[in-house]
């Protein structure tokens, strides 16, 4: 952008995109009502190129005027586009401008910082509906005693199918005709959230060990999770609109970003912590002893979240220096690398879980039941708790 205008002086700050009579006389610009641009003499070696057309529009007494022009684009990069109103007869007059402005390259509409999702969201569709399918096969092998987890964890299978689903249709319609569709924007950030959210319920239950080793929950924590869960949704569903809007080339204000990205920031580290303090506690319980498939379930799972939370990290602090350290102007080359990594990250954390819970013949073996401690000819039967107080409790 600094190839276009010119600074009137050093301490006043102000810049003007055409030639006026002062910047003639200073030497700043060659001709008088036309925009000032600084022509690469080698473009392949300054790593720029313009394009300047020279609009006329209709004579200022008219109320209004309309043009239509097409540029062609030979150089794949990151594109400008500035209009100025430079005519000397303007010089008292202020133009509305309404319009849009459409990027078309050789395989659609849409730009180069987005168009791998559209395979990315296509190959992951066909890779849900694959887990489905086990996990289909799984539950009709198997549907006797299922755990109220299993049942949740095909709702988020399904989910994640009509997620992928929506988002890849969404792009491809998008690079076909270059039309944005907010209906189908506004579902898809309902449906990512809707997995993001049961994803982090379907942990949240496991750790407290809904159905597994108690069989309900206290009020107090039926209300929390209805809560953080709601309040979760609602954030994470503001934060994918905001995403595909300005992909979209909607103006978002950085007020509104920064404040959602706040909020689901303490959002999410509620969710984790609480997650992170249960199964400590649980594991922790003596009596999970008694019973080694519920212990190696939890076991894995711990080790799950650990090696995910920490890929999550790494992943964050390499796009936050990425972002810092490299040229801007090349970063939209890689922006959806990020975006997949999330993506094989979310899916490889649910196939983990599918493989943990699949539905076998051990389903009675992972449902909730009392304990039985053998003390000599004496048998006790005793209900597992996550609490550090005793030995004994419900869940």
């Amino acid at each position: 952008m600094d190839k276009v205008g010119q600074d009137y002086s050093l301490w006043s700050g102000s810049r003007s995109y055409c030639c006026t009579s002062s910047l003639f006389k200073a030497g700043g610009c060659p001709e008088v009502g036309v925009m000032t641009i600084k022509v690469p003499k080698n473009p392949s070696e300054n790593g720029y190129y313009l394009h300047y057309a020279n609009l006329t529009l209709a004579q200022y007494t008219k109320d209004e005027a309309s043009f239509s022009n097409s540029l062609e684009l030979k150089h794949t990069g990151q594109w400008y586009f500035v209009l100025a109103n430079c005519g000397a007869e303007g010089d008292e007059v202020t133009l509305e401008i309404d319009g849009s402005v459409e990027f078309k390259n050789p395989f659609g509409y849409i730009g180069g910082e987005s168009f791998g999702y559209i395979y990315i969201y296509w190959i992951f569709t066909a890779l849900y509906v694959l887990v489905a399918l086990w996990w289909g096969y799984a539950t009709y092998k198997h549907n006797k005693d299922m755990v109220m987890v299993q049942h949740l964890i095909g709702f988020v299978i399904g989910i994640s199918i009509f997620e992928n689903l929506i988002w890849a249709g969404d792009y491809t319609i998008y690079n076909i005709n270059g039309v944005v569709h907010p209906i189908a924007n506004i579902f898809g950030a309902i449906f990512s959230s809707c997995s993001l959210t049961s994803i982090r319920l379907l942990v949240l239950l496991v750790a407290l060990g809904f159905k597994v080793t108690k069989p309900t929950l206290k009020r107090k924590q039926k209300l929390s999770i209805i809560v953080l869960m709601t309040g979760y949704f609602i954030v994470e569903a503001s934060q994918e609109y905001i995403a595909v809007a300005e992909a979209s080339g909607e103006q978002i204000q950085n007020s509104l970003k920064i404040t959602m990205s706040l909020f689901l920031g303490i959002t999410e580290m509620i969710v984790l912590g609480w997650i992170g303090w249960s199964l400590r506690l649980l594991y922790k319980n003596p009596l999970l002893a008694f019973q080694p498939e519920k212990q190696a379930l939890y076991k894995h799972t711990i080790i799950l979240l650990l090696a995910t939370i920490s890929l999550s990290l790494l992943a964050a602090l390499l796009e936050f220096f990425f972002e810092l350290f490299s040229n801007h102007l090349d970063l939209w080359r890689f922006l959806w690398i990020f975006g997949t990594y999330w993506e094989i990250v979310y899916f490889g954390f649910l196939l983990t879980i599918v493989a943990i819970w699949l539905p076998t013949d051990r389903n009675t073996k992972l449902s909730y039941g009392k304990v039985q401690v053998v003390d000599g000819e004496e048998v006790e039967e005793l209900e597992l708790e996550s609490s550090e107080e005793g030995d004994e409790g419900n869940l």
